[in-house]
């Protein structure tokens, strides 16, 4: 759990309100921290802010925010399938970290936002490209990894992994929304999210699956980035066949979630599937598990 915040703004912003961004997304980012600030076609000033937990390649050469070419990136999150993914891109390019990170990058250079499909793991991320002037806002497919967002009057642009990111960002704090509050009050947690509404007024929370691309003081295009075939069926499969195929993929999910530089641990609810899963680990793979 890394935290990302940033902003597009016509005037730099007050290092202050950096600081404070840093201090609050602390928590989520212990190890380490970086900021960039850039200048786009239109002289409006792109701020980028990263906090690190350090999980792969905990070198600070893997620190953020990671710059390729044109390609600016902050990231949240993890590239499970990220090896296989180097190994193809290596023909391209050369790498100078071990992390998913830098793959991610070169991936997103290399092949744009739709790229994305390729990969298995749960992330929320920011990139400016510098060659067409815009950002770019993406989540993973089931909104694992949080990202919230909130567009000024005056067409300022901010996000962050927080709204407390993003009140650091402004220097205020954004108006509750009480009618979001009754919602989650009479009608439970599966309410609040048929709208993209949010605690706080004007601020909303970028969709699981979906991108977002910001050109400084323009219009913005929202659009999902993945689509599934909700239609498909496999008729022909026998049972057998699908207990075979559950427990293939399932397998091969655990294996590459193992990847690590430092020592994981799993949380246990009580329930079957977190009990598998660490029974996966420690029966299938050897893995030295430690459980809460």
């Amino acid at each position: 759990m890394c935290g990302i915040a940033g902003a597009i703004t016509p005037q730099p912003i007050n290092q202050k309100n950096i600081n404070n961004v840093i201090k609050e997304l602390g928590k989520r980012g212990p190890d380490a921290y970086g900021t960039s600030i850039n200048q786009s076609l239109n002289n409006s000033f792109i701020t980028l802010i990263h906090t690190r937990l350090s999980i792969l390649d905990i070198n600070k050469r893997s620190n953020q925010p990671i710059r390729h070419k044109n390609i600016n990136l902050i990231f949240n999150g993890e590239i499970y399938n990220y090896l296989e993914l180097r190994k193809n891109l290596k023909r391209k390019f050369n790498f100078t970290t071990n992390s998913d990170t830098e793959v991610l990058l070169k991936l997103i250079h290399d092949e744009g936002i739709y790229s994305l499909k390729k990969c298995e793991g749960m992330f929320a991320l920011t990139y400016f490209d510098f060659s067409n002037n815009k950002l770019f806002l993406a989540r993973d497919r089931f909104g694992e990894k949080p990202l919230y967002y909130f567009q000024r009057g005056d067409g300022s642009f901010f996000f962050g992994s927080e709204p407390k990111a993003i009140f650091a960002l402004l220097g205020y704090k954004l108006p509750v929304d009480i009618n979001h509050i009754r919602r989650f009050l009479v009608n439970g947690y599966k309410s609040i999210y048929k709208q993209n509404y949010t605690y706080f007024k004007g601020l909303e929370e970028l969709k699981p699956g979906y991108c977002m691309e910001i050109e400084p003081f323009k219009q913005n295009s929202y659009y999902p980035w993945i689509s599934y075939d909700t239609n498909f069926q496999e008729t022909d499969i026998t049972y057998e066949e699908a207990v075979k195929g559950t427990r293939e993929r399932l397998l091969n999910a655990m294996e590459i979630r193992l990847r690590s530089d430092v020592p994981i641990a799993f949380c246990l609810s009580g329930g079957i599937d977190s009990n598998a899963l660490i029974a996966i680990a420690k029966k299938i793979f050897n893995y030295d598990v430690h459980g809460f």
